[in-house]
């Protein structure tokens, strides 16, 4: 048996607040299916609640020197934004350089693959700290998040569009049914199906 890992990145809707599991258990689970169990996945699911990019920041240089260290293959996904959207948003480049420097020191796991999300939508009656511009900021941040993932080029990153999720238990944060859905559009870009 070798050992997979999935290293998951991000605020509360990688957490999965509001459910009893976010998307990276059960991408471990569908990762560990597509290998007919040759590979069995694991999930360090490092979604902090109420956290901003920056503040991802932060502590992505400790998890990443942690994270090197494990044997067997490597999956890394990076979900942020939905904290700095916050009212009207944090200042566009802010973001960027914040969200930049994020995927620099994630792309030193030598051998990992690397998926980008974009930040799924929200409903912004139901939160009171998010607004209509809350909503505005996520759509320019989604297009950034596009173009950076444009830039790169490189195969070892895949992005993963999420834009088009809406369910949500309050507005914000995925139902199960959503994360399960996270989980099965990135198994299929890092792990697709064989064809028959």
């Amino acid at each position: 048996m070798i050992y997979g890992t999935v290293l998951s990145l991000g605020d509360s809707l990688t957490f999965g607040a509001r459910c009893y599991l976010g998307f990276p258990e059960y991408l471990a689970r569908d990762l560990t299916l597509r290998h007919d169990r040759r590979i069995e996945w694991s999930a360090i699911n490092a979604g902090v609640c109420g956290e901003t990019t920056r503040q991802i920041l932060d502590r992505t240089p400790a998890l990443v020197q942690r994270f090197a260290a494990l044997p067997g293959p490597k999956v890394i996904t990076y979900l942020a934004g939905t904290n700095d959207s916050k009212g009207n948003g944090t200042r566009p480049l802010e973001w960027q350089e914040a969200y930049r420097q994020t995927v620099r020191w994630l792309r030193r796991v030598h051998g990992a693959r690397i998926v980008l999300c974009t930040i799924p939508a929200l409903q912004s009656d139901q939160m009171p700290c998010y607004t209509e511009g809350s909503m505005r900021w996520i759509e320019r941040a989604n297009y950034a998040i596009r173009d950076m993932h444009d830039v790169l080029n490189s195969r070892s990153i895949n992005l993963v569009d999420l834009a088009d999720i809406h369910e949500t238990v309050d507005g914000v944060h995925l139902t199960p049914e959503a994360s399960e859905t996270v989980a099965g559009r990135i198994t299929e870009v890092i792990a697709p199906r064989e064809s028959a």
